[in-house]
């Protein structure tokens, strides 16, 4: 009786899966024609390339110090890759390239903060010259919103007040908050 219950069970769950895959790719398939040269693949491609390289919901509670330093480092390397690449093109062009590089900028962006802060919290700033450099450009990148980067700034006062940011960088976020509460 267990074995038939289960036998059934994995063939509804087979049933439902086989379906959602055909729904999806009958959904694809509507789709492609919105795409005047696109195939099936190009719209799997372009639907689907818009995804962080970070996973803002990682636990960072159990790292070691050569961990976090690491993380700092993956996080400043994808917060510059496509601004580098943006910067290569042309800040100001209007290019699909160019729309591509913003694109993937807003997607990371929100991520890799989520990721530090979640950092910050557990184990302060960054005190090594070179992190907290790296560092502040994850924050910096906030600064467009007075509720984001208002949640770094009291991390920012602390390692200021211990001298583990660089004093130019913190007078450039302290500015920006004194005039966003204006």
């Amino acid at each position: 009786m267990y074995l038939h219950f289960v036998h059934e069970l994995e063939t509804k769950t087979m049933q439902k899966v086989t379906l959602l895959i055909m729904l999806y790719l009958a959904y694809l398939s509507a789709n492609a024609q919105s795409f005047s040269k696109g195939n099936l693949d190009d719209l799997f491609l372009k639907r689907h390339r818009y995804l962080p390289h970070l996973d803002s919901t990682m636990d960072v509670t159990k790292l070691s110090a050569d961990g976090r330093n690491a993380l700092v480092e993956k996080l400043y390397a994808v917060d510059q890759m496509y601004r580098d690449s943006l910067m290569r093109i042309g800040w100001q062009s209007k290019s699909d390239k160019a729309n591509h590089f913003v694109n993937l900028i807003m997607i990371n962006d929100p991520v890799n903060q989520a990721v530090f802060l979640k950092l910050l919290r557990r184990y302060g700033w960054p005190c090594d010259k070179f992190l907290s450099h790296k560092a502040w450009f994850i924050v910096w990148h906030t600064r467009d919103s007075y509720e984001q980067l208002s949640k770094f700034y009291p991390y920012l006062v602390k390692a200021n007040q211990i001298k583990c940011v660089n004093a130019n960088q913190f007078k450039d976020v302290h500015d920006k908050i004194v005039l966003m509460r204006q």
